[in-house]
């Protein structure tokens, strides 16, 4: 019997949902602890480049948008784990 890519086939539905229901928690935390590392960085960043304000300002928005990409892939992250929770 030869597979045929666009029938449907049930068995590949559930193995998505099941894969993705046990990848969701790791990426919530590693989302986290990207968002505490790019915290600690702005920290590292302040202190490194106090003495010039125009690289100091280059900084600081390279670093909000690090930490808003954490954020929105966090909302995201966590909106699939609310909404596979709410389903079972």
């Amino acid at each position: 019997m030869q597979y045929d890519p666009c029938s449907f086939d049930r068995g590949y539905v559930w193995q998505e949902e099941t894969l993705s229901q046990y990848t969701i928690k790791p990426f919530l935390w590693m989302f986290l602890g990207l968002t505490a590392y790019d915290t600690q960085m702005i920290r590292r960043y302040y202190d490194f480049y106090s003495d010039q304000p125009d690289t100091l300002k280059k900084a600081s928005i390279f670093s909000a948008l690090q930490l808003y990409l954490d954020f929105i892939n966090l909302f995201l992250h966590l909106l699939r784990f609310l909404v596979r929770s709410k389903k079972n």
